[in-house]
This record gives structure tokens, C-alpha cells and sequence, in this order.
């Protein structure tokens, strides 16, 4: 009931958590289908509903829990997308970790980087994951859209609330699975272009990899467009601990 750093007191998590924490519990599909109901009107509170179940089952896909404060899972589609591992980036994508100010003021105050270049672990396999996250969590966003028009006025506050935790989620998943990706297809052709020869099979593949990295690149590229709105919007979504100075494009 009371995440790191931050009270919940007030949002809709907090609401049904407290309906779980008594004897006896109630149903679970009426009780949220009823909230829902509340947050967003009788006609729209069934999209409502969809877009919480399609959220809960991309949870399931999460294949890790990476560092906390820093990465794609967390800066989302603010994160840099680094054609080069070893490249210098700007200053915008640094940010002080104010927490560790509780070990001395200069150790707060020191500019570390939000960013990774690389993932680690099982990079193909966490990709494909991400992906399904992806993809179950644009379907969240569609019920989101079909909802919207539907939603009284008197509702309208606690559904953008909502719908902009939704979005938000979508865009997160979205570039980790197009940053995990990527450096997937970067990494290949650096090897391949490190060779001194190369065969014409490795040619056609490298030209494949090409035109499927560009692919994933704009595809990022957009998806920052698209997220930009919900930023400027709820400027909460931001943990303020170790944010850059502003939420930029994808340095592609």
C-alpha cells in the first residue's frame, strides 16, 4: 500500500488493493468490473476492464528486473538508442542520483548515467518477450481509444489518470524491446563489418540486418513522438531521483 518513495494513496491500485485485505474477500471479476464502472462510466468501463486484464497478462512476459534506476525499462522511450557502444553521449542523458546524497552531499550530486548501451542477459530470448509485452499492452491502448469518447465528464480526472499510466506503460515496453533489438542487429553487423572478408551470404545478411535495424530505429523514433504527449501531460510519470534535464528523442 505504500510503494519506494512515493504514497499511493488516492489511485485506483491503492482502491482495490484495500477491497483484498479484509475477510471475506469479494469476487474479483464483479469488483473490478464495478470499479471500473465508477472510474469510467457504465459504457466505458468495460474497455476499461480489457485494458487491466491486458496489462496484467504483459506482466507475465517481464523476463527480468533490471537496474532500477537507469535503462530503457526505466527512462522508456527518453533512452538513447546507441548505434555506437563506445560513443561519448551528451550531458542531457546523465542525471544526479540524489538518493545516494544519503551517504555524503557530493555522492548526490554526482552526475551518473541513466542510459545502458548494451542489455545483458538472454538477449534474444528477453527480446521476444518484450515484444509479446509490446504487443498485449497496444492492445491495452486500443480499449484506452475506444473508451476515451465514452467517459462522462464527471469521470473524465481519475479515467486520464488511467489512461496515462496505460500509455505510459505501453511506450516503456515498447522501447525495451526495440532497444534490446537493436543492439542485437548492431552488434551482428560491428562483427560482420570488423571482418576483413566477408561472403556474399554474409553481404545479403548484413544487408538484411541493415534494412531491419533502420526499421527498428524509426519504429523507436515514433514511438518517442507518440509518448511525448503523455509526458508533457502527467509530468509525474518522471521520477525525479536521477531524470536527465529533459525528456528528449532517441539519440538514432
Amino acid at each position: 500500500m505504500f510503494p519506494y518513495f512515493r504514497p499511493m494513496y488516492a489511485t485506483s491500485a491503492a482502491e482495490v488493493g484495500k477491497f483484498f485485505s479484509w475477510q471475506p474477500v469479494p469476487d474479483k471479476g464483479k469488483i473490478l468490473q464495478k470499479f471500473a464502472a465508477r472510474i469510467a462510466g457504465d459504457k466505458a468501463g468495460p474497455h476499461l476492464r480489457k485494458a487491466w486484464k491486458y496489462a496484467s497478462d504483459a506482466i507475465d512476459f517481464s523476463p527480468e528486473i533490471g537496474s532500477y534506476f537507469k535503462g530503457p525499462h526505466f527512462l522508456g522511450p527518453a533512452h538513447p538508442m546507441c548505434a555506437d557502444p563506445n560513443e561519448k553521449l551528451s550531458d542531457i542523458f546523465y542525471g544526479a542520483y540524489i538518493f545516494m546524497g544519503e551517504a555524503t552531499e557530493a555522492e548526490g550530486l554526482m552526475r551518473r548515467p541513466t542510459f545502458i548501451t548494451s542489455p545483458t542477459g538472454n538477449v534474444p530470448v528477453f527480446g521476444k518477450f518484450y515484444r509479446k509485452m509490446t504487443e498485449l499492452l497496444k492492445s491495452a491502448t486500443d480499449e484506452m481509444s475506444a473508451a476515451g469518447p465514452l467517459v462522462p465528464q464527471r469521470c473524465r480526472l481519475m479515467f486520464d489518470a488511467e489512461n496515462s499510466t496505460v500509455r505510459w506503460f505501453y511506450h516503456t515496453a515498447r522501447s525495451q524491446a526495440n532497444f534490446y533489438e537493436s543492439c542485437l542487429l548492431r552488434d551482428r553487423l560491428l562483427a560482420l563489418a570488423a571482418q576483413k572478408t566477408r561472403t556474399q551470404e554474409e553481404i545479403a545478411e548484413a544487408k538484411t540486418l541493415y534494412n531491419r535495424w533502420q526499421q527498428v530505429l524509426l519504429d523507436e523514433k515514433d514511438n518517442a513522438k507518440q509518448a511525448l504527449p503523455v509526458v508533457e501531460k502527467i509530468s509525474v510519470l518522471i521520477f525525479p531521483a536521477t531524470i536527465p534535464r529533459t525528456l528528449r528523442m532517441p539519440a538514432i
